[in-house]
């Protein structure tokens, strides 16, 4: 028995009405396809009936594009393919998610006769597999942000004890303590802008440097010595801003230290401007 005959019989349109997978039988007449037969499933699956699509070509299937490339439509894709096209995706009237496949079969001139389309639904499978992706980077995120805090809370540590011990230390070792701990405060501080910022790859240098700026006022300030601080909001990678966090907080501990000797007052500036999108 040929197809035409299979396809017109009871017993195959039976047999192919109870696959649980949507198939579509479109024939070549007059030069395009035209569709001939789609079982149970395929109505189930695309809310279309036999009876609708019957006659009509592939733009019975246009609603469905390829997954991540919407302008690559399910027509598109079928022209010269053969066995898996790829994964679709249909918004409306209800969302799904198909794998599709497509065999021809040829006339014995081998010139195209009939197009075989099945229509595998992955949309639960896909929900499925997106929930337990979703739920590891959740807890991901949850282990990430309290290593930060971990992170954070053990620098801040370090840094008292260290500056508790500067006060039984004398010299030389009192200013090499007092420099470690303000490079770890610096360090600390950033830990709690990437916090704040929601583990993010960027931060903003502005708002880092105030911080810094205010942690060594607080360490450092004299009386009489006002700090005038000016800065933008610039985003920057964290690769950026470590150094050049490291590199203000020298700067500012240095100027509190020795700038200002034998005055009374003064003003200490500090501008972070950005002058372009770069």
């Amino acid at each position: 028995m040929d197809i035409t005959h299979a396809i017109e019989s009871h017993e195959f349109r039976l047999f192919l009405d109870h696959i649980p997978i949507a198939i579509v039988i479109s024939k070549m007449v007059g030069g395009d396809q035209r569709i001939v037969f789609a079982n149970k499933s395929y109505e189930a699956l695309t809310g279309q009936t036999a009876s609708d699509i019957k006659g009509r070509g592939g733009s019975v299937l246009e609603s469905f594009t390829l997954e991540r490339q919407p302008d690559v439509t399910f027509t598109k894709a079928l022209i010269n393919c053969d066995d898996f096209i790829g994964t679709f995706e249909r918004q409306q009237p209800k969302h799904l998610l198909v794998d599709a496949f497509a065999g021809v079969i040829q006339k014995e001139d081998e010139t195209e006769d009939y197009r075989i389309v099945a229509l595998i639904d992955t949309t639960e499978r896909a929900k499925s597999q997106r929930e337990e992706f979703e739920r590891q980077l959740r807890n991901k995120d949850l282990l990430l942000k309290e290593l930060q805090h971990r992170v954070k809370n053990n620098l801040q540590l370090i840094a008292a004890l260290i500056r508790l011990d500067i006060r039984n230390q004398s010299g030389g070792d009192r200013a090499m303590l007092d420099r470690l701990a303000g490079r770890i405060e610096s360090l600390a501080i950033l830990y709690r802008e990437l916090s704040a910022d929601g583990l993010g790859q960027t931060i903003d240098l502005g708002q880092y440097l105030t911080q810094i700026a205010s942690a060594v006022t607080r360490n450092h300030g004299l009386d009489g010595i006002r700090l005038d601080l000016k800065v933008d909001q610039a985003p920057i990678s964290i690769n950026v801003a470590m150094p050049v966090g490291l590199l203000v907080n020298e700067l500012l501990t240095n100027a509190f230290k020795y700038a200002f000797d034998g005055r009374e007052s003064g003003t200490l500036t500090v501008r972070c401007l950005q002058e372009g999108d770069d």
